[in-house]
């Protein structure tokens, strides 16, 4: 227990789903083509799982002494798990995800694609290391790695499969999941600013030059209202330019996206204290989910209007 609480299962559970919900209700259920068989799709899921899990170990690692005062009763390093434990668990992960990366460019084709992995991998230590210290690039590596899940899936499955005799079913395909992409980018930017203002206390106390000690708390909480206000307006753009004809998915973005994105803006305004900011980047992160899962919603939806006589 104590080692799928360092891997933070949650999280990789839920990159594991990202995976599942391409495949099975885009490619699979609209039967479209594309490259990878079943079992490489699986196996590259697994290399990103694997590099996600390795990344959380070694960003662990070089928080323990922040941790000790962000949240010292969700410590584990130091605690459960010896420091040399960690970074060898660290290791056995980064292999095995950058390899299986590897196979699965070089069965695909496709040698050029063979360090994706490793290039992710190398940002996340960078990350740890030190980016997270500093304001804004630490939030944008974090959120780039989250779109790059959904990326990788376009580079690894979609672009390799299209040529001339199916470049209008796929390229449009491969601009949804890109969309998805910004998507996840933008809510994870936004979460990433908010966690930074909920442990401004322990970063300030180690050191650390985040947005929120280099502008202050106020100047921050408008730059994460400027890219919620951002997200609202494409969410609100998207909702009104494509599924106004379409009632169940229209339904779904407005409830499960929309209004619970208006919350966090209200929420946002009346935060005053760590309990607020933890409570909205728990929310941020079911919003991602949420909307995340609109691929599953809007494939139910188009085949549900397929069947219905016009």
């Amino acid at each position: 227990m104590d080692y799928l609480k360092l891997l933070r299962w949650q999280n990789l559970l839920f990159l594991a789903v990202i995976f599942f919900l391409p495949r099975f209700f885009i490619v699979v259920e609209l039967d479209l083509p594309h490259a990878l068989t079943n079992f490489s799709y699986f196996i590259l899921t697994l290399s990103v799982v694997c590099i996600a899990g390795a990344g959380n170990i070694i960003n662990d690692v070089y928080d323990q002494e922040v941790d000790s005062v962000n949240k010292p009763h969700r410590k584990t390093i130091g605690n459960a798990i010896s420091e040399k434990r960690a970074i060898q668990l660290f290791g056995v992960l980064s292999i095995i995800g950058v390899g299986l990366g590897i196979y699965v460019a070089f069965t695909l084709g496709k040698p050029n694609l063979a360090f994706i992995h490793a290039i992710g991998l190398a940002f996340l230590w960078l990350y740890a290391v030190d980016f997270k210290k500093r304001p804004i690039i630490g939030n944008l590596i974090i959120s780039f790695l989250s779109a790059f899940a959904l990326l990788s899936i376009v580079a690894f499955d979609y672009i390799p499969a299209i040529d001339s005799a199916n470049k209008d079913i796929l390229l449009p395909v491969t601009y949804v999941i890109i969309g998805y992409a910004i998507f996840a980018f933008l809510t994870t930017w936004i979460r990433e600013i908010i966690k930074d203002i909920e442990d401004f206390e322990g970063d300030n106390r180690v050191g650390y030059k985040t947005l929120p000690i280099v502008m202050g708390v106020k100047a921050t909480k408008i730059v994460v209202l400027l890219l919620l206000l951002l997200l609202l307006g494409g969410v609100i753009w998207y909702l009104f330019k494509n599924l106004l004809h379409d009632s169940l998915s229209f339904i779904y973005v407005l409830s499960a996206v929309l209004v619970p994105l208006l919350i966090i803006v209200y929420l946002l305004l009346v935060a005053k204290v760590k309990a607020d900011y933890s409570r909205l980047s728990n929310l941020m992160k079911i919003i991602m989910f949420l909307g995340i899962l609109t691929i599953m919603v809007f494939t139910v939806a188009m085949k549900l209007n397929a069947k219905i006589p016009t």
